[in-house]
């Protein structure tokens, strides 16, 4: 089912769009060669960064030109307000064209990426099939394309590999050895960095051949992480810009514990306070911090945090166009996957050190947009082959959307991946966090590809041993969360987050039978509750823990193979969660 395709074959030329309407007046369309054209303006490739930012803001006047006729404004003629928007569009080209001088101006443009979570190649979208969504290749292309024209800096908020079989096949070094073809300025450490791992995070940042940044991850010492840095200076047409990395502060329960062994996530605000003074000390005009810590949290930072210009978020995959201000904090973020490259153009008057305007935009990536880039091509030739023969393998079919969300806390998908544990391990009982489903599956046939999409995580399946009591108290956990709920098998129950802590769960079967809270009972989870992550105390009170050394994701394959085609015989809510109050947001 997963559409893999040929790199070579989403490509496109960034620029063939080009945006026409029809000019007041024919001589305004003479502006330069290569623009005149009898049907009105054409944005040329070949012309210099400055004619085209007037020739954009000569269509922005020209449009409200038209306007004017159209509305039989007589008291201004057509031709004055054509000579008057010539004048206006001189005056605009020449404060934005970077470097001009203007009032003093200094142009800066960050562009932004966050999330890549090892999108390397180009993914269908969901609502248009023929459209390929992303891939590093067309990212790359767009970068090189935005870079030349204006003064520019390339920031990552973390998250580079995991995510995908491309990025986990050798713990991200595919994935880093493209980023280093894009030319990133510097890139922040984000949770999932940690998945495979300290020393496959080593591995990572020592494959880098750009700044790598954590100035709140530390060791016992106080030290940061080998290869890393706290910040970094850049001049970015004769800004000092100051650049600091801000890891998530809950890194520690979002991975498995065995991967953050000895090392702190430090409070962000404070850090930043910090390294924000020794910025200034050196003469930093402005501030931009790369946080992995999410827009909610971000904003808390910039209101705590006073003199922060711009935070480049991740974490939230959210798209924040136009910025979101706090004080004079602008706060930007540009979804995930490499689907768009975000970008902020900034005026920076230095002799009041301030931001004065900006402009923001997403460009999106894809079939339509961009085209492949030659380098990264290079990169990824001798590994496409083999990883199309993987990821395509057909494991199964569905008739019916096997889905990771919707208007139930239970959900097919989840239903489908607890059975898959309870079948590899002969456990009564199966959990598993929602949060780490990550993609549904389509009607039509499954690949291994499909399978890895929507596991993508190398968690592990353990067994263990828990009382009918710890059973009850996982699941009240899940009912007093707003969001993120556990996903069961073996088990029936009503719910209702109304009720006091011990009560929310009643009604509880375990395979038919009524709970018995003393009774021990077998049960499956990843390895990554079962070592505390997530906050779900009592998988990690379990007795004659097991490591049954297979991955959830291999489970979940072999049991496609062997309980599929799925319909809604086989794949439907069962009413495991029942909700009779208010039901958990996703």
């Amino acid at each position: 089912m997963q559409n893999i395709g040929n790199l070579g074959s989403v490509s496109a030329n960034i620029y063939t769009q080009s945006t026409n309407f029809q000019p007041l007046h024919q001589e305004n369309a003479s502006i330069d060669a290569n623009v005149a054209s009898g049907d009105g303006f054409e944005l040329s490739q070949t012309s210099s960064d400055d004619m085209k930012q007037l020739r954009s803001s000569m269509m922005k006047q020209s449009v409200d030109i038209k306007t004017a006729q159209n509305e039989n404004i007589a008291d201004i003629s057509a031709k004055d307000m054509a000579s008057k928007a010539m004048e206006t569009a001189l005056s605009t080209a020449a404060s934005l064209v970077p470097g001009a001088a203007g009032a003093g101006l200094a142009s800066i443009r960050i562009l932004f990426t966050n999330d890549i979570h090892g999108q390397v190649l180009p993914a269908e979208d969901k609502k248009d099939p023929e459209l390929m969504k992303g891939g590093l290749s067309n990212l790359a292309s767009v970068i090189k394309e935005k870079k030349t024209e204006a003064p520019s800096l390339l920031l990552d908020g973390g998250d580079w590999a995991q995510g995908t079989y491309i990025g986990g096949m050798d713990k991200g070094q595919t994935v880093m050895k493209v980023l280093n073809e894009l030319g990133y300025d510097a890139a922040v450490v984000g949770n999932h960095d940690f998945d495979w791992g300290l020393k496959a995070l080593d591995k990572m940042i020592q494959t880098a051949d750009f700044p790598i940044l954590g100035a709140n991850i530390v060791d016992k010492k106080g030290d940061i992480l080998p290869g890393t840095k706290p910040y970094i200076m850049k001049e970015i047409n004769g800004v000092k810009t100051g650049i600091i990395g801000i890891g998530s502060e809950k890194t520690a329960n979002d991975t498995a514990a065995e991967n953050t062994v000895g090392i702190n996530f430090e409070d962000a605000a404070k850090t930043v306070k910090k390294y924000k003074s020794e910025l200034e000390k050196q003469g930093a005009d402005m501030i931009i911090v790369l946080s992995h810590n999410g827009p909610e949290a971000d904003a808390a930072m910039a209101s705590e945090v006073k003199g922060i210009d711009v935070i480049v978020s991740a974490h939230s995959h959210a798209v924040i166009n136009p910025p979101k201000k706090v004080g004079d904090t602008l706060i930007v973020q540009a979804g995930s996957k490499g689907f768009n490259l975000g970008q902020l153009d900034l005026q920076y008057d230095p002799k009041t050190d301030k931001v004065v305007s900006y402009e923001s935009k997403m460009n999106p990536i894809n079939s339509n947009t961009s085209s492949p880039d030659p380098q990264v091509e290079k990169v990824l030739a001798p590994i496409i082959e083999d990883v199309n023969k993987v990821m395509g393998e057909v494991v199964g079919s569905t008739s019916v959307f096997l889905a990771r969300r919707g208007k139930f806390p239970e959900t097919i998908m989840g239903n489908i991946i607890t059975d898959s544990m309870r079948a590899a391990t002969g456990a009564e009982v199966a959990f598993t966090n929602s949060g780490g489903i990550r993609a549904d599956i389509k009607e039509g046939e499954i690949t291994y590809g499909d399978v890895y999409n929507v596991l993508p995580f190398d968690n592990g399946l353990v067994t263990m041993e828990l009382t009918g009591r710890q059973l009850k108290g996982v699941m009240e956990e899940s009912a007093g969360r707003k969001r993120g709920t556990i996903e069961v098998s073996g088990m029936k129950m009503d719910i209702d987050p109304r009720r006091g802590d011990g009560q929310r769960c009643y009604n509880i079967t375990v395979n038919g039978e009524p709970l018995d809270l003393n009774r021990v009972y077998k049960v499956a989870t990843a390895d990554f509750l079962a070592g505390g992550s997530n906050g779900y105390t009592d998988l990690t009170q379990g007795k004659n823990v097991k490591d049954e050394n297979m991955l959830m994701r291999d489970a979940l394959n072999n049991y496609i193979k062997a309980h599929g085609p799925f319909d809604e015989s086989n794949a439907r809510i069962e009413g495991r969660q029942n909700y009779t109050g208010p039901m958990p947001k996703y």
